[in-house]
């Protein structure tokens, strides 16, 4: 393989919300929360592989760190969106629930979370696939204050 091999799901993954087919009612929902500014703190994307869930959120994140503001009319060669885009910001955090469902691991995240965005306005945790087990029950069913939710 060359070095400039990409997953075809990578290299076609909707950079906008415009361009995601077949999921009308949910892009929908979510540009019209960012034209009002209503954006909620979290969002639930649930359903079978490849309908679009962690691309949906990975819009999330750039429509919330993409500009001065938030609003799904970033410019898509604004440095927090390529980086987002390629992985590597550091207030995009994406996890492989399925993985990483340890105590340790939610320790860590937990961890992680509790520090502000480095170059962005806000911190997204995108947590891909989420089997629980107990521990991770645990884990994540306490809130950043410490209080049980």
């Amino acid at each position: 393989m060359s070095e400039n091999y990409q997953v075809l799901a990578l290299k076609w993954r909707p950079k906008q919300f415009k361009d995601v087919v077949g999921q009308d009612h949910i892009t929908t929902t979510l540009q019209k929360a960012f034209e009002k500014n209503r954006i909620a703190q979290a969002f639930l994307f649930a359903g079978p592989r490849g309908v679009g869930k962690t691309t949906t959120a990975r819009l999330v994140a750039m429509s919330l760190n993409g500009a001065e503001n938030p609003t799904t009319d970033y410019d898509l060669k604004s440095e927090s969106v390529t980086d987002i885009i390629d992985g590597k910001s550091m207030d995009v955090i994406e996890i492989d629930g399925a993985s990483n469902r340890g105590i340790d691991e939610i320790r860590e995240l937990r961890e992680n979370i509790k520090f502000m965005p480095v170059s962005g306005k806000f911190k997204v945790i995108i947590i891909c696939l989420l089997y629980t087990s107990d521990a991770a029950d645990e884990g994540l069913g306490v809130d950043l204050g410490g209080r049980r939710i």
